[in-house]
């Protein structure tokens, strides 16, 4: 299990790995994504790399703000 704290944009996110169990994701590379000022959750388990999982949920926590 993968965790990380990142402070961006005055944001602080918490960013949890997990693996699904579909077909495309045999890896850790599904994401939580936490705004902890907000506290916003979003998943993204889209791409089988980890860092742009991570991107896109960052980006579709950005869209709600």
């Amino acid at each position: 299990d993968f965790e990380l704290r990142q402070k961006i944009d005055s944001f602080t996110y918490q960013i949890d790995s997990f693996r699904t169990d579909n077909q495309v994701n045999k890896c850790e590379s599904a994401v939580r994504v936490t705004c902890i000022e907000t506290g916003k959750v979003v998943e993204c388990s889209d791409h089988r790399s980890r860092h742009q999982n991570i991107e896109q949920a960052k980006r579709m926590l950005n869209e709600e703000r």
